[in-house]
């Protein structure tokens, strides 16, 4: 782009061959050039260039812009060596540029390539066994090329000697290391370990090249009519079509595909940018927050993504903060950061009351249920941090006593679709004998309440083996249709939400009971799963096929924790690695079992607890009696 003027200009030069006359000496071929600048419609020739110009076929073509001028490697014809030759946008005119002191007359077989990083023009030069990158501190000063990288033969072994190609390089990391094209593949360079590295994440046959983004139209560069257009010089050379295609006007942008294409395409994409999509025009706007692109996008993102970290502040009056936290999961490493676009304030979303907890229950396709309690308060929550939309659930019919067990569950049905929070309790009944009440006995009391419904319904009693552990986690694990818990006797009790039914699961098998032996389930890669603690052992079951007790497999078992263990163990998530995310005694770890290391992320608050969380659209208004 010209500095001056702001026009964008495309230039080209080529090897005019002139044929031979008969009965006349030869005539050298002529290097040509011609100019195209966006809106004007048509090429203008800039005539023959200066015959000590000559194209170097085994340089690239493509020239880096930089200062105005773009750059290319050639030939001086007359001494024969190397040469930086330029091409100015304002003035138009081609000149020499000073190359770095070495370049001189080479062999054959040296290649070059010229590239911008970090707003300096750079000289990549591989010889036989030897990679030397030139930078130029000062732009157009000869004394200002410095030699910052010299790699020879038996330093990088894991680079392919001899260097019969070049190398491109693309850009350069704010670490120091350098990303480059090789063998058209992309790799990175680490000049202080003189390592290359190939990134592994793209298919090999590929090229690339530095890339600033922008909104620039190209609607905004309108063509002349052909009555307008002044002599383009296509007259004179019959050949130019053989090199550029014809030249249209592309008028069209995302705007014009049909919707349903659009919804295809940006059901794809990751929560993140979808969010930002949403921003940009009225109709992605609409089309994100319509049921069937959330159906679509949450068929297409069924393992969670990320979990959510709540921090529960030690004081009763603050119900805390939610967090979404993404996760870079690859196979041979993992990576933990914050989104801090899509964390919740609680106090400013619910009118939570003083001297109260607040406590996860579930979630389910992006829904998250929480439960508050406290001294007369018994509040259930909805919420989708994503959408920022909440709902108070109605108070339940039955008011349970101050401190009894209680479990919650939440999850949808898969038959109906419906979104359910189940609850069962310790309710005391008193025994009347005479006057007097004789004494107490605990009936275990179920409720179930249907987003959408306004209302709680009773379940009526639960059986009464189905005893509270008041030592494991009251929320429950949905998979498969149910809600799981542990209870009394370390027993798996499931409550089935088409049904609406409880029933017992088969356990893993030779699982001591002692009172300070902790258990605590979790949903892993689509299994459930237990963690179960025990003075200083952590051991792992998976049920590999649901409801089948046989299926149950001791999968991981640690012994190098220090103990005793008087708290259990949150299974948060597994990833690819192998690793284990876990929650530990309110501390986000990394359980490696390979290794069997248990490491502090380091980067959280405490308190806090977490789980697993898949992100949808799910609006809360779809529900209309809560809103």
């Amino acid at each position: 782009m010209s500095s001056l003027t702001g026009e964008y200009k495309v230039v080209r030069a080529f090897q005019q061959e002139i044929l031979p006359i008969p009965n006349k000496p030869s005539r050298p071929s002529v290097l040509e050039a011609e100019v195209y600048t966006l809106g004007t419609g048509h090429w203008r020739s800039l005539g023959p260039i200066p015959v000590t110009y000559g194209l170097d076929i085994f340089q690239e073509f493509n020239g880096p812009f930089l200062n105005n001028h773009c750059h290319w490697i050639v030939r001086d014809v007359e001494g024969d060596h190397e040469k930086i030759g330029t091409f100015d946008l304002e003035n138009e005119t081609f000149q020499l540029f000073p190359s770095p002191p070495e370049s001189v007359k080479e062999n054959w077989f040296p290649h070059r390539r010229l590239a911008i990083v970090k707003g300096c023009l750079c000289k990549l030069r591989t010889y036989y066994s030897e990679l030397t990158i030139w930078m130029m501190k000062e732009y157009g000063i000869n004394n200002s090329w410095h030699k910052e990288v010299v790699i020879r033969r038996g330093i990088s072994v894991d680079l392919e000697w001899p260097l019969y190609k070049p190398i491109h390089l693309i850009a350069g990391l704010k670490d120091g290391s350098i990303l480059i094209v090789f063998k058209n593949k992309m790799c990175v360079f680490d000049p202080r370990s003189e390592m290359f590295e190939d990134t592994k994440m793209f298919e090999p046959n590929l090229s690339g090249q530095g890339y600033r983004p922008s909104f620039l139209k190209l609607q905004h560069f309108k063509a002349k009519s052909p009555a307008n257009r002044a002599n383009d010089g296509r007259g004179q050379r019959k050949s130019m079509a053989e090199f550029l295609p014809n030249i249209k006007l592309i008028d069209s942008s995302m705007e014009d595909l049909p919707a349903e294409l659009t919804t295809d395409i940006l059901s794809r994409l990751t929560v993140k940018t979808i969010i930002h999509c949403r921003c940009v025009c009225k109709r992605w706007r609409n089309l994100v927050l319509d049921s069937s692109f959330v159906n679509l996008h949450l068929s297409r993102s069924p393992t969670p993504t990320g979990f959510i970290i709540h921090h529960n502040p030690r004081t009763c009056a603050n119900p805390g903060i939610l967090e979404w936290v993404e996760i870079e999961d690859k196979v041979d490493r993992h990576h933990l950061h914050y989104d801090r676009l899509l964390s919740l304030d609680l106090r400013n979303r619910a009118p939570i009351q003083q001297y109260t907890k607040m406590h996860q229950v579930g979630s389910v396709n992006g829904l998250i249920c929480l439960w508050e309690y406290g001294h007369k308060v018994d509040n259930t929550y909805v919420c989708n941090p994503i959408t920022r939309e909440y709902m108070i659930l109605p108070r339940q019919r039955y008011q349970r006593d101050r401190f009894p067990g209680v479990i919650y569950g939440f999850g949808v049905s898969s038959q109906m679709g419906e979104y359910k929070v189940v609850r069962a309790f310790q309710a005391k009944t008193f025994v009347q004998n005479g006057d007097k009440c004789a004494g107490q006995l605990s009936v275990l009391e179920a409720e179930v309440y249907t987003l959408g419904t306004g209302q709680w319904r009773s379940l009526h009693s639960v059986p009464v083996t189905y005893l509270l552990n008041t030592f494991n986690k009251f929320c429950g694990q949905f998979l498969n249709n149910h809600c799981h818990w542990i209870v009394a006797d370390n027993e798996i009790c499931t409550f089935d939400l088409d049904n609406e039914t409880f029933q017992l699961l088969p356990s893993p098998p030779s699982v001591k009971k002692y009172w300070f032996h902790r258990q605590s389930l979790a949903i892993l890669k689509g299994c459930l799963c237990i963690l179960s603690t025990y003075d200083s052992k952590l051991t792992i079951w998976v049920m590999k096929e649901y409801g089948i007790k046989n299926s149950w497999h001791k999968q991981v078992v640690n012994q190098t924790i220090q103990g005793p263990l008087y708290e259990a163990i949150h299974l948060i998530m597994g990833l690819k690695d192998g690793s284990f995310l876990i929650l530990f005694e309110n501390i986000v770890c990394v359980f490696d079992p390979r290794r069997k290391t248990i490491e502090d992320t380091k980067f959280f608050k405490l308190p806090l607890s977490g789980w697993a969380y898949s992100p949808s659209f799910l609006k809360l208004r779809s529900f209309e009696s809560e809103m």
